[in-house]
């Protein structure tokens, strides 16, 4: 497993919520910009670029929206990851208590825990690799959807 703290990165991941609820995807992140796509064509992805967080419908890519980035994580977590892999096992940040897992030789972070009075869950990261990645992947404008299967 490669270490966290990569330019081009990317992994599975698997979002298990408090009420047994899962979901999962696909995160890239390549230098300061990260997606996080959901795999359903229900759900969303999220680009974090410029320091702003935009959604994407995954079932019509002409609709997002640029989301305040008061009312998420991502800012948050992606200022954690950068000091990958100096960084603490737990973090109080904007009501969010966030505990994170290293795996056994500590080059990798398997698991984060999110709680606070709106989100419950742990989103696990597995078969993540150290790969060249397309930036107008990177982009909400054109959106270009990426092929998962």
């Amino acid at each position: 497993m490669k270490p966290l703290l990569s330019q081009n990165l990317i992994c599975k991941f698997e979002e298990v919520y408090a009420n047994g609820q899962i979901q999962n995807g696909l995160l890239f992140i390549m230098n300061d910009k990260l997606r996080y796509q959901y795999y359903g064509d229900s759900l969303y992805t999220l680009l974090f670029l410029n320091n702003k967080l935009f959604l994407v419908e995954n079932k019509d890519i002409e609709k997002y929206q640029l989301i305040d980035n008061s009312q998420s994580i991502v800012p948050d977590l992606f200022e954690i990851y950068k000091k990958f892999p100096n960084i603490g096992k737990n973090y109080n940040k904007n009501g969010y208590d966030i505990n994170i897992e290293k795996n056994a030789d500590k080059t990798f972070a398997k698991r984060i825990y999110i709680k606070s009075n709106r989100l419950n869950l742990s989103v696990h990261f597995f078969d993540c690799e150290e790969k060249n990645i397309d930036p107008k992947y990177l982009n909400f404008k054109p959106f270009i959807k990426y092929d998962y299967h």
